[in-house]
């Protein structure tokens, strides 16, 4: 049956979200057909489908359409051929509230005699059945037997279900090509893998499947058609399963991650074809084998959080490497790279489809190991490098300064965290279509080139944090139309901010650690910023109250499309690698933001020389979660609209000239963990409150007229209490001295007493202790009574 061309205008793919890209798991294809103008007459297709929702609870009525319309081709999941015949099946949930529960009976739905495709992953259902042959319902409907045409079966994420039968209903579906059990747990037995394997599969998905080294006693299993095996998140810490090595040699595609494996890598040199191997969050160690540069398939390689210990194979990072995405961060290697890193972008056509995603370049991930030397020069073909946290050092020339060729694609360079040292080059025309640049910890110096300005006008992030950077920047950022991150935090930049002109999509700038003047520019006002960073250096004036017009404080992370511009390079890489970080100085911590840095809100003006008072509608700045105003000459009151910023978890004011009361409005500020109000000239009571008083006395020590908990200075004027708080405290204190007095006497008393007057009195002190060996006497008696009749 020929469902159509995937050219249809009535068909389009879906990739289920399940199982996410950025996990590198790969799904096949799901065709959706909608023809509105299809008739569902054929009886038995209706029949079969109503007689299967008959084992199926659903709560939340979402097979309601399988009741009031007749035409069961509009019937919700059901999706028909240009033959009026039921062809797909997809009832995937992603929503619990959604889910459906009870039985899937497998005969009704291979009674529908051209179905292929059939989805029911992500619901909660709890057991699979199907009739013997002579018993099933498609017989009963006159089909032959084994005649399905079911040919892509999805069950994942089922986790109730149970699949104790797994050894004997796979056996009537004689055209299943692809089969996804992922998420479910499997026998531990090895039968139902015999079972699985003398079906014509191509595509197999095994994903936590609570699969172990137990099914390693079986040594062959004949899966002769396989190209496609996912096996990640299961235990296979004693060895993988020796039928893995067994397989076809078309297998192309094998999925590994977090399985537990240990020592070195398996060989699986035997597999020739293979395009896709992800051996990711294991403890795999030694050294990487130079068989995986020989396999001139190989374009996606994932070898990221082991504990590989040697240097790199040079030919698996040559020009005449095949790889188009590598991951070999979070390890333990050492040594050079090669001269050249990457192929040409000329040996290798544009664009790439691998395992369910489209790569276009080359991507190289190499963070987090002990690499020494140079940078390596950067083939043409190279898209994304990554060498961060390691110990490159010299300059960023031979990574930049060649000049053979102008159509470079590199659109993320991140070389942070390393030991990189002289001025910026100036040959930045051979990158213009880099979108970020993060340089950052290094031990850079100089200017920053001019022709940074007009070379990289796609840049959208640009990092250049703790370096020796110094010299005037006013006429730079603007030159960058679509900036959105720029983070210039400890260096030695100087000049007037006011001239600094930053484009309007710029969302997080931190200047903090520099030595920028003047009073901050109210332009700042127009950006959408999400984070503002200027601590830390010598500007002076007010705080501009028109930073109430800037949007993105005012709502809530995610009520904006635009916050979601966060997510960013044009292109999307299937890997958990932030493409926007930053590291921010927050709640009294430095803290690096990648994946959430979107729903981040934070103002840091610390450190700095502003005066004034703290304006009122900076305080209604409502989504705001972190304040740093410390260490400025601010004055007059707090303001009591502060209860208006309700998302607040982070407030500092210390070593200011603020005084007054502190607004009682502050403890109704819920999600409040971080405040430092020490050192300024704040008067009377600490407001009441579980979230205030919880705080130490180090968030209010520095104010010598502040008084009551948690600081020990109670609120006294004049020898009387302040408030009839203080007074009922107080009154109950002392009810409380006179009740503990007068237990301690009466309880002495009543001692005295009784052993006075056994020790005073020789008969009453005989009578007492008669008594009680008596009563020990009958004790033990009674005991041994009851224990003898046990026996």
């Amino acid at each position: 049956m020929v469902l159509g061309s995937l050219n249809d205008p009535f068909i389009t793919q879906t990739i289920p979200a399940g199982l996410p890209l950025s996990d590198g798991f790969a799904i096949p294809f799901r065709l959706r057909m909608r023809f509105n103008t299809i008739i569902c007459y054929h009886e038995r297709d209706r029949s079969s489908l109503l007689s299967f929702k008959k084992g199926v609870v659903d709560p939340s009525n979402r097979l309601s359409s399988w009741s009031t319309l007749r035409d069961c081709c509009q019937w919700e999941g059901v999706s028909c051929d240009y033959d009026n015949r039921v062809a797909a099946l997809d009832l995937s949930s992603y929503n619990h509230l959604t889910s459906l529960r009870g039985e899937i009976n497998l005969s009704y739905l291979l009674a529908i005699e051209f179905l292929e495709v059939l989805y029911l992953d992500s619901n909660d259902f709890e057991r699979i059945s199907i009739p013997s042959i002579n018993n099933s319902f498609a017989t009963r409907s006159h089909l032959p037997a084994n005649s399905s045409k079911l040919s892509q079966l999805s069950l994942s994420d089922n986790i109730h279900l149970h699949m104790d039968n797994l050894h004997y209903w796979p056996s009537r579906l004689p055209a299943l090509a692809s089969l996804d059990l992922s998420g479910i747990h499997l026998p531990s037995e090895t039968n139902w893998v015999q079972s699985l394997a003398l079906l014509p599969l191509e595509r197999l998905y095994l994903h936590d499947c609570n699969l172990t080294s137990s099914i390693r006693s079986l040594q062959y299993a004949n899966f002769s058609s396989v190209s496609y095996l996912g096996l990640g998140l299961n235990d296979f810490g004693h060895g993988l399963p020796n039928w893995l090595f067994n397989l076809s040699k078309d297998l192309s595609d094998l999925h590994l991650s977090q399985c537990n494996l240990r020592g070195q890598i398996p060989d699986f040199s035997g597999y020739r074809n293979m395009n896709f191997l992800d051996l990711s969050n294991n403890k795999l160690e030694g050294s990487i084998p130079d068989w995986l540069g020989q396999l001139d398939g190989l374009s996606y390689l994932d070898l990221s959080n082991n504990s590989f210990n040697s240097s790199i194979p040079s030919n698996i990072v040559n020009e005449s490497s095949s790889l188009r995405y590598l991951d070999i961060s979070f390890n333990e290697l050492s040594g050079t790279l090669p001269k050249i890193l990457g192929h040409n972008n000329s040996h290798s056509p544009i664009r790439k489809h691998i395992s369910g995603f489209w790569l276009s370049g080359l991507k190289v991930f190499m963070s987090f190991n002990k690499f020494t030397g140079q940078l390596p020069r950067v083939s043409d073909g190279v898209q994304v490098l990554d060498l961060s946290s390691n110990f490159f050092s010299g300059p960023l020339s031979p990574l930049l300064c060649h000049t053979e060729s102008n159509q470079t694609v590199l659109e993320y360079l991140d070389l942070s965290n390393n030991f990189l040292t002289q001025e910026l080059p100036d040959c930045w025309d051979n990158w213009k279509l880099l979108n970020c640049i993060y340089l950052g910890n290094n031990q850079l110096f100089g200017h920053v080139p001019s022709t940074m300005g007009s070379s990289l006008y796609n840049l959208r992030a640009l990092d250049l944090h703790n370096n020796g950077f110094s010299g005037d920047i006013s006429w730079t950022f603007h030159s960058f139309p679509f900036l959105v991150l720029l983070n210039l935090g400890g260096n030695n930049f100087s000049g007037s901010i006011q001239t600094l002109w930053l484009p309007e999509n710029v969302m997080v700038v931190e200047l903090r650690s520099n030595q920028f003047t003047g009073n901050i520019p109210s332009r700042l006002c127009s950006l959408s910023l999400i984070v503002l960073d200027l601590a830390n250096n010598k500007l002076s004036g007010p705080i501009p109250p028109c930073l109430l017009n800037t949007t993105n404080f005012l709502e809530f992370p995610g009520e904006r499309d635009s916050a979601n511009e966060l997510a960013f390079p044009v292109y999307v890489i299937p890997t958990s690698h932030a493409f926007m970080k930053i590291e921010l100085h927050t709640k009294g911590q430095q803290r690096e933001y990648d994946k959430i840095l979107k729903l981040v809100r934070n103002i840091d003006l610390s450190a700095n020389n502003l005066s004034g008072e703290i304006p009122i509608p900076l305080a209604k700045l409502i989504n705001l979660q972190s304040l740093n105003l410390s260490y400025n000459n601010l004055t007059g009151e707090m303001p009591d609209q502060i209860r208006e910023m309700k998302y607040l978890e982070s407030l500092d004011l210390s070593h200011n000239n603020l005084h007054g009361n502190i607004p009682q409005s502050l403890s109704d500020l819920s999600f409040l963990s971080v405040l430092n109000l020490s050192y300024n000239h704040f008067s009377g009571p600490i407001p009441l409150g579980t979230q205030i008083q919880g705080f130490d006395t180090w968030s209010y020590i520095g104010n010598p007229k502040l008084c009551g908990p948690p600081l020990l200075k109670s609120c006294t004027v004049e020898g009387k209490t302040n408030n009839t708080e203080q007074v009922e405290e107080n009154d109950d204190g002392a009810f409380l001295k006179s009740l503990y007095l007068g237990m301690g006497v009466g309880f002495a008393m009543g001692f005295w007493v009784v052993c006075g007057s056994l020790f005073l009195s020789r008969t009453w002190r005989h009578t007492y202790f008669q008594f009680v060996n008596g009563v020990f006497d009958r004790i033990y008696v009674i005991v041994a009574i009851k224990l003898r009749r046990f026996h």
